[in-house]
């Protein structure tokens, strides 16, 4: 139980350096609940007595499964307060806030419900700015402040997320880079910088909106023709013109979908900065095709979230038919706009699923017999001889010529 607190403690620690990395400076009255969270998650951690994780602890699997499971709850956590917490403060702004202090307050929620379930074990310790008070039988009572305090917190946030925050969620956290400045020499290795940053553009974005999007799936046709030309390696010819391929069957499903989400002009602008980048022809060194190809694999599957996900949320639609809108004076047709389906573009999903990074085969254990297949062969003869002898019966005579009939 004292080991699952000190997992338990690594988790909080995480919740409050996030809350501790969105909130503005310039915060105004309205932040109150985020602040009165805050506070209560801070003078909690400051009542622990816990001896602190180690590395070792953290890293070492445990036998119990509850106590595994908070040893991959406390590992993620430090590994989130190492790489997220800077990139959070950074470039998280103020829109985006109200979507990491919801996750933590609902987190927050959640393992005060524990602290619930688990006061009545002896030694455990709530994770409350206060200890709760014995009940009538002697049971403590549950730490209904920090529920509700986390509570109000998680409908303060619900109240002022917009739409376009939730790409802190939906599509993930990629900071904006910067344009380079002056012109850049035309090499495979440039044109692949320019990919990553597209590929951080379409993050940082959100869903780009399907002008944009079509335009980059065309600037990648012809990327991909390029770069199997640019090569001398029989491998990378056959799998860009392969990518192009895909890429052209895309275009073609894209064709005629349409909506007003999303943005993506930097990525746009990117994608054809590093056509621009990427020669003709000419002797390429090894590394530089490596690096090119990482980054093709990147931008498939970027690209491939974006689609599944725009789809999956409705953000693009499609018109395949009209209708008549008569305004009393004349009447004319309308597009009808519906949401992309499998019926209404049954080639989308195969090309997503083919841009995704295939999953790493897990290596086939084989099953070990759990039957001797002699000792069960034994055992049916040992069997049918037993039957045999039921059938025919105690009183049966030993010296009729005729043996019993079998039924």
């Amino acid at each position: 139980m004292e080991q699952i607190q000190r997992y338990r403690t690594a988790v909080w620690t995480y919740a409050r350096d996030a809350l501790l990395a969105v909130i503005p400076e310039d915060r105004d009255s309205t932040w109150g609940p985020v602040l009165i969270l805050t506070r209560r998650v801070q003078n909690a951690l400051a009542e622990l007595t816990l001896r602190w994780l180690d590395l070792a602890e953290l890293g070492t699997p445990q036998d119990l499964p509850l106590v595994e499971a908070w040893r991959r709850a406390a590992a993620t956590a430090a590994l989130g307060s190492m790489l997220e917490i800077e990139e959070l403060a950074a470039h998280v702004t103020a829109a985006e806030a109200p979507v990491v202090v919801g996750d933590v307050a609902e987190l927050v929620w959640a393992f005060a419900r524990l602290d619930a379930r688990y006061l009545a074990i002896p030694g455990w310790t709530a994770m409350a700015d206060h200890v709760p008070a014995p009940g009538a039988n002697g049971v403590p009572r549950r730490p209904k402040g920090l529920m509700t305090t986390a509570a109000r917190c998680s409908d303060w946030a619900a109240q002022r997320i917009q739409p376009s925050a939730y790409r802190v969620d939906a599509l993930g956290y990629a900071p904006t880079p910067p344009r380079p400045f002056g012109p850049l020499p035309r090499t495979v290795s440039s044109c692949a910088d320019a990919l990553d940053r597209a590929r951080a553009h379409l993050a940082a974005e959100g869903l780009p909106n399907p002008h944009a999007l079509r335009g980059i799936v065309a600037d990648h046709v012809t990327l991909s023709a390029r770069a199997a030309r640019a090569t001398d390696d029989p491998r990378l010819t056959a799998t860009w013109a392969a990518r192009a391929s895909t890429y052209r069957a895309l275009s073609a499903a894209l064709r005629n979908v349409g909506g007003n989400l999303g943005r993506g002009r930097l990525a746009a602008d990117e994608t054809r900065f590093a056509l621009t980048l990427l020669p003709d022809a000419g002797p390429t060194a090894d590394d530089d095709l490596a690096w090119l190809e990482m980054a093709l694999r990147r931008t498939d599957a970027a690209l491939a979230n974006v689609l599944a996900l725009g789809v999956a949320q409705q953000g693009y639609f499609v018109t395949n038919r009209k209708r008549l809108h008569d305004t009393g004076v004349r009447a004319f047709a309308v597009p009808v706009f519906e949401p992309i389906t499998a019926l209404s573009h049954p080639d989308l999903g195969p090309l997503v699923r083919e841009l995704r990074p295939p999953l790493p085969e897990r290596p086939r254990q084989e099953r070990p017999l759990t039957v001797d297949t002699a000792q069960a062969a034994a055992a049916r003869q040992a069997f049918r001889a037993t039957l045999d002898d039921t059938e025919s019966g105690p009183t049966a005579n030993a010296s009729s010529p005729t043996p019993p009939t079998r039924r």
